[in-house]
């Protein structure tokens, strides 16, 4: 039984994706991310995320109007980089008895 889809002759024209619709994909993604980067950036509290090592690879902008910090001047720092010593073997302890 012959294939009722007809392919076009020229390859390129098969292997070509749909551009419309991972444009339309690509516009909400950019949307969402506007979305929460406003939300995060507006929040009244300090939002920071570290790698797996514990380095600061984002910190929101609060941090200048809380603590006096650029977000650049910590990035890539040890999470703990801010906090006075006692503080920081404090809370490193019970990070290390999370990860495991």
């Amino acid at each position: 039984m012959p294939s009722q889809v007809k392919k076009n002759k020229n390859p390129a024209a098969n292997a070509n994706p749909d551009i419309t619709e991972r444009k339309k994909i690509e516009e909400a993604l950019f949307a969402s991310e506007e979305k929460y980067r406003g939300l995060i950036e507006t929040i009244p509290d300090i939002i920071w995320e570290t790698d797996k090592n514990g380095l600061y690879n984002y910190i929101s902008p609060k941090i200048t109007d809380i603590l006096g910090y650029e977000p650049y001047d910590l990035l890539d720092k040890p999470l703990f980089f801010i906090m006075p010593q006692e503080e920081a073997e404090k809370i490193g302890g019970i990070f290390r008895e999370k990860a495991i």
